[in-house]
């Protein structure tokens, strides 16, 4: 007992039973590295109380917060700007009527020589598979750029890959702007987004993003705190940016709009330039050559002590599955609720959506400060899932409008998971492996983004006509595997957790 209560200066910090990796040898005297080496050979998770991520000479508080707010408030603005500017120029070689915007299922009888309902369908489909295009057309061209960026910011910093990506966003908002100023031919849109593209697109906004979190953070449940915290922000800029679209599009039309995202874009790029300091550090750069995207593989494929690599496949899986679910659902929700029975005006969705996902991350950061010290990390992702899973169902089966209320309520807790992966990932890689960790999450949700929104469009439109629910229930059978995965993963990392223990003491009894 004597020898283990030596370990008080010694503090179990990874509550996720995650791996370790000290970044510098010199900072420990020789009792505690010879203590940490001997714990993380047998698996336990334990770090000195000398404060080894701490970065020197860089402030520990970064406000990439504004960057993010100010980043997607216009991202999403535009999105959602696109979405209802293309149904109306869709709609148009129909009918004169500004169909989105005052009474979609009312306006549509007026269209002559056809049926309501099967031009209803057709703009539809049209306006789905526009957009689906515009998104292969940024998705395709950003997975080799985004690869590569990660690599470039483990080797010269994370600020450089987030101007980049940001220049890229900029360029393609002014190109909205002005094809819709000048009410040029939709198609000039592929401009804008072959060029954002080209420099990354979000994916690598978001690979900068948290790898910053991640240079500035200690693995645990600061760490997994301050993501979930910038998962917040991310949401709540996109809850406004939906009411400004929303109650803005009516009053002045597409353009000022869209020239509001593009002013956000380029404060963004400013304040990133002037405000946020280089957080990586020197000794912690890892080489860049060709060989960072072997580096990529290896980091999935290659095992180490701790025995990650079933831990890095099973939350890579579950995010992909998650993103795909996300976006896929954010995409078409819009043009579900548009639509019989439910005929909502844009107003309307745009208010709904903004105060689901406020009061959503509100009950999570309430719900993890409340709860979080009390349970596992993976638990709250388990709980995500549940909630993710009823409220798909419900969307699913959804026929009146109390139907959607009631999903909202029921999936309050359904964004949690995503926060949660993110962490457990990054506490299983050491800080040269971050950008490329985050590199390879940012690939996933770009392939989500263009290949699961492709197999959603096309199991919408080809059940529209008789079940036009029936993708809504697809995801949320898609989110109950992810559950059972996670439960999986919670079971065999205490397991581990638990064996790594056993084996720690014994080995302290036989030096006694």
């Amino acid at each position: 007992m004597e020898k283990i209560k030596k370990y008080e200066s010694v503090k179990e910090i990874d509550w996720a039973g995650s791996s370790i990796r000290e970044d510098s040898d010199e900072e420990n005297t020789p009792l505690i590295h010879q203590r940490n080496q001997s714990l993380q050979e047998s698996g336990t998770l334990v770090a000195s109380r000398i404060d080894l991520w701490s970065c020197q000479g860089i402030r520990q508080y970064v406000l990439i917060e504004v960057v993010v707010f100010l980043y997607f408030l216009s991202i999403v603005t535009s999105v959602s700007i696109t979405q209802y500017f293309l149904f109306d120029k869709i709609a148009e070689k129909y009918s004169p009527v500004n169909i989105s915007g005052m009474h979609p299922c009312e306006d549509i009888p007026k269209i002559r020589n056809s049926t309501a309902s099967h031009i209803e369908r057709k703009i539809q489909k049209e306006t789905t598979n526009m957009l689906l295009y515009l998104t292969c057309a940024t998705a395709f061209p950003a997975i080799l750029p985004t690869l590569f960026m990660g690599g470039l910011s483990d080797r010269y910093g994370r600020k450089l890959v987030l101007l980049i990506a940001l220049s890229g966003s900029l360029i393609r908002a002014i190109v909205y702007a002005v094809v819709i100023h000048l009410k040029l031919n939709i198609n000039y849109l592929f401009v804008g987004n072959c060029i954002e593209g080209a420099t990354g697109s979000y994916g690598t906004c978001l690979m900068a993003m948290f790898s910053l979190i991640a240079d500035i953070t200690q693995p645990g449940k600061g760490r997994a705190i301050r993501i979930t915290a910038l998962e917040a922000m991310l949401a709540i800029s996109s809850a406004v940016a939906l009411l400004i679209a929303g109650f803005w599009i009516p009053i002045a039309g597409f353009f000022v709009p869209m020239l509001f995202s593009t002013m956000l874009l380029a404060v963004a790029f400013l304040f990133t330039s002037f405000c946020i300091p280089e957080t990586l550090r020197s000794h912690n750069r890892a080489p860049f050559n060709l060989a960072t995207f072997k580096r990529c593989v290896q980091l999935y494929t290659k095992d180490t002590i701790n025995h990650r690599r079933w831990k890095l496949w099973i939350c890579i899986i579950s995010f992909f599955v998650l993103i795909s679910v996300g976006l896929s659902k954010m995409s078409l929700m819009t043009l579900f609720l548009l639509n019989k029975p439910f005929c909502w005006q844009q107003t309307k969705i745009n208010l709904v959506g903004s105060v689901r996902v406020l009061v959503n991350w509100v009950v999570i950061l309430g719900f993890l400060k409340c709860f979080g010290h009390r349970m596992s990390e993976r638990m709250p992702g388990i709980l995500g899932c549940i909630s993710n899973t009823g409220s798909l169902i419900l969307w699913g089966l959804a026929t009146k409008d109390v139907y959607i209320y009631a999903s909202s309520t029921v999936g309050l807790l359904a964004d949690v998971t995503t926060p949660v992966l993110r962490s457990l990932m990054s506490h299983q890689v050491s800080a040269d492996e971050q950008g490329i960790l985050f590199a390879s999450v940012a690939v996933i949700e770009i392939t989500c983004t263009a290949i699961m929104g492709l197999v959603a469009t096309i199991v919408y439109n080809l059940t529209i006509d008789f079940f036009s629910g029936f993708v809504f229930l697809c995801m949320a059978f898609l989110v109950g595997l992810v559950l059972i995965m996670l439960i999986i993963l919670d079971v065999g990392m205490k397991r581990q957790l638990g064996s790594s223990v056993v084996r720690t003491i014994t080995i302290e009894q036989h030096q006694d």
